[in-house]
C-alpha cells in the first residue's frame, strides 16, 4: 500500500500541476481582455480597441512564467515518481531493522554486509541478550524451510560457537570479520560467510540466504535471510533449557 500511494502521488501531483497551470492562464486570459469599461472608453458597447499591443505583451510574458512553473513541477514529479521504489525499499529495510533491534530474548543491535565473491557475502552482526537469564548461542539459523544451520564461526580456525557466546543479562557479543575492508576495528575475528541456499553446514558457512550483496558498496543491494534466528541455551534456577529463536520478518541488511 505504501509504495502504491508513493507511486501514485507523484503521478496525482504532475496532472494536477497542469491542472492548476490551465486555470491560472484561464484566469491571466480572462483578467487581460481589454473589453471591460468599454463603454467609458469607446463609448459604444462592441467596440474594440485597436491597439491589443499591450494585451499580447503581458499575456505572452505571463504564459511564459506558467510554462515555467509548469515544467519545474512536472520534474519534481518525475523524480518522486522514480525515487518512489528506492524510499519503499528503504522504509522497508527501516521497519526490519526496527524489528530486529526490539526482538526478544536475542535482538541485533547493529549489522553490516559486506560483498566477498559471487558466492558468498560477509556480515557483521552485535546481538544482545535482553533476558533477565543468561544465555549461549550454539547456531545460527535461516532459509525458506529453516534447515539452513551454522554452528561455528571462524577465528583462527573454526570454533565452536557455544564456547564464545555466553551472554549474561543485558551482554553483547559480536559476529564479523576482523580485516581490513571488513570490519577491523572488532575485538576479535569471528567470521561467518553467507550463501544462497537452504541447507546445513559443520563449518563457519550460513547457507540459508535469499539474495547477498552482488558487488562491493551499497549497489551490491542488499542481504536477505528468511526465518533467520538463533539456537540458544538459556539457564534458568540451575536447569539448561535448549530454545530456537526465529524471527517473523526476515534479516535484511544493506550492503556496504
Amino acid at each position: 500500500m505504501y509504495r502504491f500511494l508513493q507511486q501514485g502521488s507523484a503521478e496525482y501531483l504532475f496532472l494536477f500541476a497542469i491542472l492548476l497551470a490551465l486555470a491560472f492562464l484561464a484566469g491571466a486570459f480572462r483578467n487581460n481582455m481589454p473589453f471591460s469599461g468599454i463603454a467609458a472608453d469607446y463609448g459604444a458597447i462592441g467596440e474594440v480597441p485597436r491597439d491589443f499591443s499591450g494585451f499580447r505583451a503581458q499575456g505572452a510574458t505571463e504564459y511564459v512564467v506558467v510554462l515555467a512553473v509548469v515544467i519545474g513541477v512536472g520534474l519534481i514529479a518525475a523524480s518522486l515518481l522514480g525515487s518512489a521504489p528506492s524510499a519503499a525499499a528503504d522504509m522497508r529495510g527501516m521497519q526490519y531493522e526496527a524489528y530486529w533491534e526490539s526482538a526478544f530474548p536475542i535482538s541485533i543491535m547493529e549489522a553490516d554486509a559486506k560483498y566477498t565473491t559471487t558466492t558468498h557475502s560477509s556480515i557483521y552482526l552485535k546481538v544482545k541478550n535482553n533476558q533477565h537469564y543468561p544465555i549461549r548461542i550454539t547456531a545460527l539459523i535461516g532459509g525458506s524451510s529453516v534447515r539452513g544451520r551454522v554452528p561455528n564461526v571462524y577465528v583462527l580456525n573454526t570454533t565452536s560457537m557455544s564456547g564464545l557466546y555466553y551472554l549474561g543479562s543485558g551482554e553483547t557479543g559480536i559476529f564479523g570479520y576482523k580485516a581490513a575492508g571488513y570490519w577491523p576495528n572488532i575485538p576479535e575475528n569471528r567470521r561467518l560467510r553467507i550463501y544462497v541456499g537452504d541447507s546445513a553446514n559443520t563449518g563457519y558457512y550460513l547457507y540459508a540466504a535469499k539474495k547477498i550483496c552482488t558487488q562491493a558498496g551499497k549497489k551490491g543491494g542488499t542481504l536477505e535471510i528468511p526465518n533467520f534466528g538463533f539456537e540458544y541455551v538459556t539457564y534458568i534456577d540451575n536447569a539448561q533449557i535448549t530454545k530456537k529463536q526465529i524471527g517473523s520478518k526476515p534479516l535484511i541488511i544493506q550492503c556496504t
